[in-house]
């Protein structure tokens, strides 16, 4: 496989990760401000996917521009568009499934009537966008060979995913600096909905949420798919299987850097104090930039 091959997929597969995360987000939020428990505004949210002028923006305003507008650098028809154009440059390398789903995806985040919808049915719109999303996973999970195409595609979601999830518990974390009790809690019980986390942590704990319970759900649970320790798990079963002689991609930088990354999810515990919270995350952070460096650098031949 030619490396600007394996980059396609990389990239293809982070964008859809990225469009994954952010539409459970802005669903989990409408629901919020639907409840009257507005764990965040619009405009810190449209200031989050890089509106910058906000103030004045309805509800229905940032939530069309963040899923239709095209001039939107991160809006999810871009991010569809941007997975489809990788997707279109690796064509020899995916089924024709997979092409099919991503290309069903862009016509239906590009439908007018869609977006008219928006006006007066935000959920519906915003699930049949997710659920293509699922049908995009299931087809890669049920039909795509596990050989080096699938490698490049899962670290791509592996590490969009983490990176996402990251920035979700940094904001959650400063913006709890300012409130506490049921506000708090209620900021903690949406975010574990947005990642698909809300009754696996009410099977295991009773009462209310506890933000340190939650934190530790979506840091350290080994069996958690939303979890950073489950994320990084997987990553090192993906190096694992590219040592394999039939896929012979492994590296020493590859190696090296998902063992050290791996190890302090592994014998660190989140600290008390909220900044060393928020330093621990830093590190987590910084860790999967360094391993998207090594993978640029030793497959796809780009110097950082």
């Amino acid at each position: 496989m030619l490396s600007r091959v394996a980059e396609n997929l990389f990239w293809m597969s982070r964008y859809m990760e990225r469009t994954n995360i952010s539409l459970r987000v802005l669903k989990t939020l409408y629901i919020a401000h639907q409840d009257g428990l507005p764990v965040r505004s619009w405009e810190q949210t449209a200031h989050q996917f890089g509106i910058r002028e906000a103030e004045n923006m309805s509800s229905y305003t940032i939530l069309k521009t963040l899923i239709f507008d095209g001039n939107s650098n991160f809006s999810i028809l871009n991010n569809v568009f941007r997975a489809r154009e990788n997707a279109r440059s690796a064509q020899d390398h995916i089924n024709r499934e997979l092409w099919q789903s991503l290309n069903d995806y862009y016509h239906l985040v590009r439908d007018s009537q869609l977006s008219q919808q928006l006006i007066f049915d935000p959920i519906s719109v915003l699930d049949q966008l997710i659920k293509q999303t699922m049908y995009y996973y299931g087809v890669i999970d049920s039909s795509m060979n596990r050989g080096e195409a699938y490698c490049f595609l899962s670290l791509g979601k592996l590490i969009e995913r983490g990176m996402q999830i990251v920035d979700l518990l940094k904001t959650e974390l400063e913006q709890n600096i300012h409130t506490e009790g049921r506000e708090e809690d209620q900021r903690w019980r949406y975010l574990l909905i947005a990642l698909n986390g809300y009754e696996t942590y009410l099977s295991e704990n009773v009462g209310s949420l506890e933000p340190q319970s939650v934190l530790n759900q979506i840091l350290y649970k080994n069996n958690f798919p939303n979890s950073l320790f489950y994320n990084w798990d997987q990553i090192e079963s993906f190096a694992n299987f590219m040592e394999r002689d039939e896929v012979d991609l492994h590296t020493k930088g590859l190696n090296f850097e998902i063992g050290k990354s791996f190890s302090f999810i592994k014998y660190n515990q989140l600290p008390e104090h909220i900044d060393h919270k928020l330093q621990f995350l830093n590190t987590i952070q910084r860790n999967y930039y360094n391993l998207s460096k090594v993978i640029n650098r030793d497959y796809f031949g780009i110097i950082n």
